[in-house]
């Protein structure tokens, strides 16, 4: 972790991990969202049926949660082990 990338991460860190981990959440679940619904158009144009909206929009929705809840713990980890690893710790730690 570079001095430029120090100074954002105390800040981010200051705010807690569950803040980020809410940030993180809805940063991955907007990026699947979007990866979900292309891929039923290009199946309903390749002539596919898609399941029913409900179950489709709940399988999203539940992907989209887990994968962004596992990336968050990892992101907050790797970020804290290069924080801690570039010398300079904080009180709200």
């Amino acid at each position: 972790m570079d001095a430029f990338e120090k100074e954002p991460w105390s800040m981010i860190r200051k705010r807690g991990r569950d803040r980020f981990l809410i940030k993180s959440i809805g940063l991955y679940a907007l990026c699947f969202a979007v990866g979900f619904v292309v891929v039923d158009v290009l199946l309903v144009l390749l002539g596919r049926s898609v399941d029913s909206l409900w179950q489709q929009i709940l399988q999203w929705a539940g992907t989209s949660v887990t994968v962004g809840a596992v990336m968050g713990f990892y992101e907050w980890k790797q970020n804290e082990e290069n924080f801690r690893k570039s010398g300079i710790e904080t009180k709200s730690g």
